[in-house]
């Protein structure tokens, strides 16, 4: 079964040659059994790369698995910017409700968002956005 991602996907740039295509290379899948990552890079032939977020951490051999029009995949570690300020108890309050209402009711995923919230600022606004969306939607 496939985890939810814990983020909404994004655009990418690719910052690969696309001549590289590790997905088809031909290596067995015990290799890519071997690499897991929370942070994938999601390249298709007819569109631009994704990123996404698992949680909790999924393998190469898993992605290609989930997403079967992928021709590349990849690891990768975003960079983070800090946000200004602490979240807020208020901010909390709404990552929380977003979290129950897709079904994460895990106290160490809860944690690990909420720290995420406080140490990347896109994440939390990820968050953030998502929840609002929700709460306009009367989903809480």
């Amino acid at each position: 079964m496939k985890p939810a991602p814990v983020k909404a996907c994004t655009p990418a740039t690719s910052v690969t040659s696309e001549n590289n295509d590790d997905a088809n290379d031909g290596r067995d899948t015990s290799q890519r059994e071997a690499v897991t990552s929370r942070w994938w890079r999601i390249h298709y032939q007819d569109r631009k790369p994704m990123e996404v977020v698992y949680s909790p951490l999924a393998t190469q051999a898993q992605i290609l698995e989930w997403e079967p029009e992928a021709i590349k995949v990849e690891p990768f570690e975003p960079v983070r910017q800090k946000p200004d300020e602490p979240l807020t108890v208020e901010q909390e309050v709404l990552v929380r409700a977003w979290l129950r209402h897709i079904g994460e009711t895990d106290e160490d995923m809860i944690r690990d968002a909420l720290d995420q919230c406080n140490t990347d600022a896109a994440a939390r606004r990820s968050y953030l956005e998502a929840a609002d969306k929700l709460r306009t939607m009367g989903g809480y």
